[in-house]
């Protein structure tokens, strides 16, 4: 009514402009996606986690985290490969918003957010020929002694194999899973040590998926395989959020379905 005052009137100029302030302070942090453009989502060539597929990238991982960001809303690029070192010099840069995908590392938390809900769980594993492969897995590190085991350079495994490999003159240091498999197939290894999805689609590639045993490593545990978050260009709100999202959409079937596409 014209002749009435209102609440605000009562408060007075300066107090209105903090409540101003304040409204338009809640209104970026509500509105945070078309505050900030598009996401830039960048990640390497590891399938059947990411991989590229008639230029696009696709993969288990590229599935899982592209449909929680569509779960969420959020506009986003399409995923971009990269070599890892150089997805990760981008993260710590603020290059882009999210890289994918990789096993927690403390170190990393400096520039990087981690959630709390991984995409995908795993674990390692030894690749042994067939015709070479004990009649009983290994039952701790020492049992490996003596034997030549293929590693690939700048990859953590456990704190207890990393400690074992650093100390034993056998272990073989290469640039790539499939080169471990490689090595594997002309007799140049006794074990290749990786991701099991990963080692059983090399496996597959060289068309000798039978010609191998594998053994879970001594001393390892699932892991779970994390995005990684900016903390230059996004929130641990953004990071909740996305975790809810993902915690929601691995309670559905499409996601049983998606892991089921990439089954072993």
């Amino acid at each position: 009514m014209r002749g009435s005052v209102s609440f605000l009137g009562r408060l007075g100029a300066p107090v209105l402009a903090g409540l101003v302030l304040l409204a338009g302070l809640a209104l970026l942090a509500a509105e945070p996606v078309a505050a900030r453009g598009p996401l830039v989502v960048a990640t390497d060539e590891w399938p059947p986690y990411e991989f590229l597929q008639e230029d696009t990238v696709a993969g288990l991982c590229t599935e899982v985290l592209t449909g929680v960001l569509e779960r969420m809303g959020e506009r986003f690029l399409a995923p971009e490969l990269y070599p890892w070192r150089r997805g990760l010099d981008m993260l710590a840069r603020g290059e882009v918003d999210i890289l994918y995908s990789g096993i927690f590392d403390a170190r990393r938390l400096p520039f990087a957010h981690y959630g709390s809900e991984s995409l995908v769980d795993s674990h390692w594993v030894l690749l042994a020929r067939a015709d070479r492969a004990p009649a009983v897995a290994p039952a701790s590190l020492n049992e490996l002694a003596g034997q030549r085991v293929g590693v690939v350079i700048g990859y953590f495994y456990t704190p207890e194999f990393d400690d074992w490999a650093r100390n034993n003159p056998l272990v073989e240091r290469v640039a790539s899973d499939s080169n471990l498999l490689a090595m594997l197939f002309q007799g140049r290894l006794d074990y290749a040590v990786g991701d099991a999805r990963n080692l059983r689609h090399h496996a597959r590639a060289l068309a000798r998926e039978g010609g191998f045993r594998e053994f879970v490593v001594p001393s390892s545990a699932p892991f779970g395989l994390y995005p990684m978050f900016s903390r230059e260009r996004l929130s641990q709100d953004f990071v909740d959020r996305f975790d809810a999202a993902l915690r929601a959409f691995k309670a559905e079937p499409g996601y049983r379905l998606i892991l089921e596409r990439y089954s072993d």
